[in-house]
């Protein structure tokens, strides 16, 4: 019988290569020889989360827990399982242990984030999201050569809002690993965040031609289509997304938005309350509502729907600059130009500059 050791060492060999099953067998073989071996229980557990096996992971996890001291390791793997299983408090207190275990472990400051935003705590995930963020983009920084730490950087600085980290890290990440279709997807997002259209519509090409049935990619694409003033084509391309994943919310509100501008009213409307049924806390779905209505001539329930995307998502700036035309064509100038300065702030594009100085105009305000 070999010993725990050498089967701990192809366990984790069939871990790192892709295979949570061989590696669940070779725990098993190393608990067999030492059943109290607490990297064996820890890699056990982490490869039956890598399975969808939560629930045993968790107990795997129990058992590691009690064989070791404080181990951030056992943390985040079982909040990782537990998040799965939607348990978000206990995961948040794995978490949030892990992270004082460790402070600099960005991937574990990242799934707290995820924890605080499905609890609701919105203002704490935007911190934590930024702190994930911070932490990544600095390793890459530090790590040049490191495709898979860029990877990361690029995905957690674009959860994080902070667009020319995510562009940084993303431009890192394509040149490491160009058949990676994610980091350029991601940094394809940060791009569209940017206003960059073109640039941003080149990576998500690029995402699909190296994996044609990526829905993401496809509904990305089409958010640059509608922008661009093509209308039919992004339908196209929330077609091919909602083809693939049928309950996308994401493209669910993007097509309703194409439907408007194609002045096909009543498929928008249905569309974009398809995708708020889906997911009411999606602040895209009720500001293209919002959209909807106004085009409708329902400026009150626009008004509505526009405060309700903010609500949910107090630095959307399509709703910020959505909601601030209400207050413009209502002549409420001095709250207009305010939602016009923070819609520039977060999307420095040349229509929102241009209604802002249109606005300040308006109240003879020249600075």
């Amino acid at each position: 019988m070999r010993d725990a050791a050498a089967e701990i060492q192809t366990a984790l060999a069939h871990f790192h290569g892709g295979d949570p099953i061989g590696a669940q067998r070779h725990c098993r073989l190393a608990l067999a020889a030492e059943p109290n071996n607490f990297i064996a229980h820890l890699l056990l557990g982490a490869a039956l989360n890598a399975s969808g096996a939560h629930a045993e992971a968790i107990a795997c996890l129990n058992k590691a827990q009690t064989l070791g001291q404080d181990n951030e390791d056992v943390y985040v793997n079982r909040g990782l399982a537990r998040l799965a299983l939607n348990e978000l408090e206990p995961a948040l207190a794995d978490f949030t242990r892990c992270t004082e275990l460790a402070p600099n472990f960005a991937f574990a400051h990242f799934h707290r984030a995820q924890v605080l935003a499905a609890l609701g705590r919105d203002l704490e995930a935007q911190i934590t999201h930024r702190r994930a963020a911070d932490l990544s983009l600095a390793q890459s920084r530090e790590n040049p050569n490191n495709a898979q730490i860029a990877g990361e950087a690029c995905v957690y600085c674009l959860a994080a809002g902070w667009f020319e980290g995510c562009v940084e890290a993303g431009d890192r990440a394509t040149a490491l690993a160009p058949g990676s279709p994610e980091s350029w997807s991601n940094r394809g997002a940060a791009h569209m965040a940017l206003g960059r259209t073109d640039k941003a519509l080149s990576d998500f090409d690029e995402a699909l031609r190296l994996r044609p049935a990526y829905p993401e990619a496809h509904c990305n694409r089409g958010a640059i289509l509608c922008q661009l003033g093509a209308p039919n084509e992004a339908l196209a391309a929330y077609g091919a997304a909602l083809a693939l994943r049928p309950a996308f919310p994401d493209a669910l509100s993007g097509k309703g938005l194409a439907l408007a501008k194609l002045g096909r009213l009543s498929e928008a409307h249905s569309v974009c309350e398809a995708a708020i049924q889906l997911a009411p806390q999606h602040a895209d779905a009720w500001n293209n509502l919002g959209i909807v209505l106004l085009q409708l001539q329902n400026e009150a329930a626009a008004f509505d729907y526009f405060q309700n995307a903010l609500r949910l998502n107090p630095n959307h700036a399509d709703a910020l600059f959505n909601r601030g035309t209400i207050y413009s064509l209502n002549k409420h100038f001095d709250f207009a130009l305010a939602d016009f300065v923070r819609a520039r702030e977060i999307k420095p594009i040349p229509q929102i500059l241009g209604q802002m100085l249109h606005t300040s105009a308006q109240i003879c305000d020249w600075g």
